[in-house]
């Protein structure tokens, strides 16, 4: 899901040794505001959070530049894009979490996380493009992100201006943290910062051709190329986190039933497109196998 607004992130609130979301804060923060009052508790907008202390990370990708040639302009920023350019991506992610809740979700999330920064930074590196960290929030409920309401049935957003990814960590991943969908769902929305490093999105989002048909197929093809680049790096990280065929074999279920004929929606592409695409980044783990830009109409219908 993409979106773009002038507000970076969420305001976050200090209870004790931990930062939360304002906007989410749960009955024990609330139960600290209560306790220390709104004049004790530090508000911050973007804090430099420690990745393994709580749920949000300040984004530094306008503050880190990596030595790398231009950012692409022009159509053949998404044709002949060098994020195309060189063989698989290496891949290695401690195993699944102990245990299960909110805490235990924000932690293996966050964990993931640090994962695609390592290996998104080096490929980057590696075909010299210019690469900063998202931020990242982890949510545990719907709030108002990237300017606008969230809105289900969405679970994950990442807003373009500011590059910050946010997550809903929702009953289903508190049941259980490693869930391969909730994996799937960062590594598509980190997708979308890794087209806009790469100058994807300053293409894509001011092309006009075609009207509203033509709107439509273009945000397909965006959108089926992060299932496919979540698929590489799923790809390299599921023997390293102990996934399973049946695992597997459930993720494709929950995308298949995920597609705009579902839905009702023209903009992600069918459940079938969407498990393609995902499907051939898994089985290639290589970026270069995710040009949906040059694909025929009837692999990003």
């Amino acid at each position: 899901m993409l979106s773009s607004s002038a507000f970076p992130g969420p305001v976050l609130v200090r209870c004790g040794s931990m930062w939360r979301p304002l906007v989410v804060l749960s009955s024990a923060g609330l139960a600290c505001l209560l306790a220390t009052g709104t004049a004790g508790a530090e508000a911050v907008r973007r804090a430099d959070v420690n990745a393994g202390a709580g749920a949000v990370r300040r984004a530094d990708a306008d503050a880190v530049r990596r030595a790398a040639g231009p950012v692409p302009t022009g159509v053949g920023a998404l044709t002949r894009n060098p994020l195309y350019g060189s063989g698989e991506l290496a891949v290695s992610c401690p195993g699944r979490p102990a245990g299960h809740g909110a805490e235990a979700a924000e932690q293996y999330l966050l964990a993931v996380t640090r994962c695609l920064d390592a290996s998104w930074s080096a490929y980057m590196r590696r075909v010299g493009l210019p690469f900063g960290r998202p931020g990242i929030g982890i949510m545990t409920k719907r709030g108002p992100i990237c300017g606008k309401e969230w809105k289900a049935p969405s679970t994950g957003r990442y807003c373009n201006r500011y590059q910050w990814i946010y997550v809903l960590a929702g009953k289903n991943a508190q049941r259980d943290p490693a869930n391969p969908v909730t994996l799937h769902l960062l590594a598509h929305e980190y997708a979308h910062h890794v087209q806009n490093r790469a100058g994807m999105w300053a293409v894509y989002s001011t092309m006009r051709a075609g009207g509203a048909e033509g709107g439509l197929e273009r945000n397909r093809r965006y959108e089926l190329q992060a299932d496919c680049l979540a698929g590489v790096f799923l790809g390299g990280v599921w023997r390293s986190q102990r996934r399973t065929g049946t695992q597997w074999k459930r993720l494709m279920g929950v995308i298949g039933d995920s597609g705009d004929d579902t839905l009702g929606s023209r903009s992600h592409g069918s459940g079938g497109n969407r498990v393609a695409w995902l499907k051939r980044g898994f089985v290639s783990a290589s970026p270069g196998m995710c040009n949906t830009w040059t694909a025929p109409a009837a692999q990003v219908s």
